[in-house]
């Protein structure tokens, strides 16, 4: 099997391998006429690296930031540190399935080295090096803490587990630690955008447009790639590698953007939605206070019933019942059904004012009457509190 740290010597060479072969040879090896790099001593697998500085420029942004806010920590149950930690991982492959006929034949990493953001790509020459392959992507998981993808939680890992186990590579992915942006992503900006693929997100939130003349669609991939198996002509395939690479660079671009949202947030420098998200993230992760803080703020310029509700939930959770109170009442007063519905409870279990009780159910109920539509088992709930509080103002 092949060693990284003697490909890693061979990426810091000056002078790629394969330059001087006979033509013959060169004809399967063409693509370090395009891209440099090196390859293995099977000659199947094409490595290249690039090196890109914390602060450049992405679109609209500097990559600046590689820690990892607490929130998302908690959030993806990650026990890194910062993204120094963290190895991001983008494949390119040969179908969109991703069934066990799927290879996936370029695999791109990415990592943070001191001041600089490293990409790494390894490239399948032959289908028959894919056994080479997953052993020094495996050896390249290893050394970091988890991953970071982008929809990796629904494609690339169970790829690349099916590629690991079809080879007899061991690899125990039950304990692979995983930040998967298109999730966080969703939350953050499906109800701006509601496209939330990786090339929109670059487009309207990094402000980065990709080069048509370098770039190649992705459901065009595997096509060049399976022309290039026929016909070992690399010149396409330099697209994929640009291709591969932006998407690894726009994966840091992305969580940079999200940690510097929830600083603000902090900071109560956020606005709008950005509140509710983040104070959501909050509200996931069981950290009470800090959701609160975001939905107050948010509160403060919007007059949402939504938010409300949600407010008064988290107080009811933390025991802060004067705060709920003076929430349900202004609610009530509005025709929010919940509200009536939480203050019958509180007149009934902690005041027992039976009385109060159920004046708030039945206003409750004559709501629901007169609504377009009913839940059934809503409408009961209130019937059956109804009676019970009528029954116990007779005994």
């Amino acid at each position: 099997m092949p060693d990284l740290e003697e490909l890693r010597e061979l990426l810091n060479s000056a002078k790629p391998i394969g330059k001087n072969l006979p033509e013959a040879e060169k004809m399967i090896s063409d693509i370090d006429n395009y891209i440099p790099g090196c390859y293995d001593k099977s000659r199947k697998i094409f490595i290249t690296e690039e090196k890109y500085p914390l602060g450049m420029n992405f679109g609209q942004r500097e990559i600046q930031n590689h820690f990892l806010p607490d929130v998302i920590k908690k959030y993806a149950c990650l026990r890194a540190k910062t993204l120094e930690n963290m190895l991001f991982i983008d494949t390119e492959t040969t179908g969109l399935t991703g069934g066990t006929g799927t290879y996936a034949f370029l695999i791109g990493i990415g990592f943070i080295r001191e001041d600089d953001i490293i990409i790494r790509q390894y490239f399948l020459t032959r289908l028959s090096g894919e056994a080479e392959l997953v052993y020094l992507i495996r050896k390249e998981m290893s050394e970091y803490d988890g991953v970071v993808s982008f929809n990796g939680k629904s494609y690339d890992i169970p790829l690349l587990r099916n590629r690991f186990v079809l080879n007899g590579v061991n690899y125990d992915f039950s304990e692979l630690e995983h930040l998967d942006l298109l999730h966080l992503s969703r939350r953050f900006w499906k109800k701006e955008l509601f496209d939330c693929s990786l090339n929109n997100l670059e487009r309207k939130i990094l402000g980065f447009v990709r080069d048509s003349d370098l770039d190649i669609p992705g459901e065009q991939i595997p096509h060049v790639y399976g022309d290039y198996l026929k016909t070992h002509n690399a010149r396409m395939i330099s697209r994929v590698f640009y291709h591969n690479r932006n998407d690894i660079l726009a994966m840091f671009a992305l969580i940079d953007k999200i940690a510097e949202v929830i600083e603000k947030h902090g900071k109560n420098e956020t606005f709008g939605l950005e509140h509710i998200v983040v104070s959501r993230l909050y509200e996931d992760v069981k950290q009470f206070k800090q959701a609160i803080r975001g939905y107050r703020s948010y509160l403060e310029t919007n007059d949402d019933n939504v938010y409300n509700k949600r407010l008064s939930m988290l107080y009811k959770k933390m025991g802060k019942i004067s705060k709920c109170i003076k929430i349900w009442k202004t609610a009530a007063e509005n025709h929010q059904i919940y509200a009536m519905e939480e203050l019958a409870k509180i007149e009934e279990h902690r005041n027992h004012d039976f009385s109060k009780a159920l004046q708030w159910t039945e206003k409750a109920l004559e709501l629901l009457k007169n609504a377009t539509y009913v839940d059934p088992k809503r409408l009961e709930r209130f019937k059956h509190r109804s009676d019970r509080l009528n029954k116990k103002l007779k005994e």
